[in-house]
């Protein structure tokens, strides 16, 4: 029961993603400040995961700049 449940979610935000999500995403872009600041802190967390374990990671320095 529990893969039928997930497979439905995940049907579900695939749908919604592709569909609505690009939708707004063109009318409204993707390239504001807060999205270049998002970016920055997931490439910083994925170089800090080879280095490091995830509890190390400074959190919150990152969410002050968004």
């Amino acid at each position: 029961m529990i893969g039928i449940n997930l497979t439905f979610e995940y049907g579900v935000k695939f749908t919604y993603e592709n569909t609505i999500g690009r939708l707004t995403q063109s009318i409204a872009g993707s390239d504001t400040e807060a999205d270049r600041s998002i970016a920055k802190s997931w490439n910083a967390y994925a170089k800090t995961l080879y280095q490091t374990t995830w509890y190390h990671y400074p959190y919150f320095a990152y969410m002050r700049d968004i």
